[in-house]
This record gives structure tokens, C-alpha cells and sequence, in this order.
């Protein structure tokens, strides 16, 4: 069982990782702020760096630790999700689609 929470730690540091990723790279990931979205980064690039800090520094703990780590961040991660898709606000808001395209002239 300490093995499945240390997996799915990890997929969900490999989930917050490819969202920054994609967000930095692709710059389709919206969380319909506009400017405003900086911030919303700022706070991802954050919990990340601080996830990754957290997982190289318990990963010889007990059980515990791996629960607690992967609960926390996957709420993080559902939060994340919700604000770039259901919760966007109102620059752009939600059209059906996870990544932010522009309209067609």
C-alpha cells in the first residue's frame, strides 16, 4: 500500500508539472484573468516547486507523509483544473474547451 500513495504522489507532482509546462509553453491554458493570470501562475509555480521540495525530502518517510502529500496536492490539482476550466473567469470564459483559443475572425 506505501508504494500505490508514493505512485500516486508522484502522478500528481507529474500532472502539477506538465500544467506549468503547458502553461508556459503553450500559453492556451487560461484561467480567463487575462494579465491577471500571471498571478495564477506565480501561485502554481510555487505549490510545484514546493510539492517537488516536499517529495525529495519525505520520500524515506513512513505512510503517512506519502497520504498527507498526495491528498493535499491532488486537491490542489482538482482546484487548479476547475479555476482553468469551470471556475475561468470572466476574460475569457468557459467555452466547452480546456485549452483557451482564439476566436476566429
Amino acid at each position: 500500500m506505501k508504494r500505490a500513495w508514493k505512485i500516486m504522489n508522484l502522478i500528481v507532482l507529474m500532472f502539477l508539472i506538465t500544467i506549468c509546462l503547458l502553461g508556459t509553453f503553450h500559453k492556451h491554458i487560461s484561467f480567463g484573468l487575462g494579465l491577471g493570470d500571471i498571478f495564477g501562475y506565480g501561485i502554481l509555480y510555487l505549490v510545484t516547486i514546493f510539492h517537488i521540495g516536499l517529495t525529495l525530502s519525505l520520500r524515506n518517510k513512513g505512510i503517512s507523509a506519502h497520504i498527507i502529500l498526495g491528498a493535499v496536492f491532488f486537491i490542489f490539482a482538482v482546484l487548479i483544473c476547475l479555476k482553468a476550466t469551470l471556475w475561468r473567469g470572466p476574460l475569457y470564459k468557459w467555452n466547452g474547451h480546456i485549452f483557451y483559443t482564439s476566436p476566429k475572425s
